[in-house]
């Protein structure tokens, strides 16, 4: 993904989640082609090839693939990143759907924080606090986000009201 890309400093994208995807045909790798198909889409209007349709078939199989293994302890890092990326695939595709993936991160870090390595779970918890952010200051109050305690992954829970989610997790996303 394009975007994602910066060669002058490393990124979390380029350290976490490429030399995952060169391991196994998962659900994160299937949302990476997800993701890159959504932004040809946008950059290649007219294209004779449907991009559209690709990335909703890459959204679907990965998906698929994360409700089969979301709870494998051996994959929980590769499924909160692709909680992470799924999220980002909703957004650029303009769907308030990436709060259900939000929502699907938070249950991994509830249920597994200490498989989770502590720059990854920082990586999602910055990911979704500033999402989150810019979500509550263009958002009616009632439509508030939650926060969670975030003591491990960054430096404290989003300044917000209303919870959504009854949790008290470690991480604050």
């Amino acid at each position: 993904v394009s975007w994602s890309f910066d060669a002058a400093s490393p990124n979390m994208f380029c350290l976490a989640i490429l030399p995952r995807i060169l391991r196994e045909t998962n659900a994160l790798f299937f949302t990476v082609l997800a993701l890159a198909a959504a932004e040809l889409e946008l950059v290649l209007p007219g294209s004779p090839i449907n991009f559209h349709q690709l990335s909703l078939y890459y959204k679907v199989e990965a998906i698929r693939m994360l409700q089969l293994c979301f709870h494998i302890q051996h994959q929980v890092e590769d499924n909160l990143l692709t909680c992470v990326l799924l999220s980002a695939l909703e957004i650029i595709t303009g769907k308030q759907a990436w709060l259900w993936h939000r929502r699907g991160a938070v249950a991994l870090l509830d249920t597994f924080p200490t498989l989770i390595e502590p720059h990854v779970a920082g990586f999602a918890a910055e990911y979704f606090r500033s999402r989150c952010i810019l979500t509550s200051t263009a958002t009616r109050p009632e439509d508030d986000l939650t926060h969670v305690n975030t003591s491990r992954a960054s430096s404290g829970p989003l300044p917000t009201s209303g919870p959504i989610l009854n949790t008290t997790p470690e991480y604050s996303i």
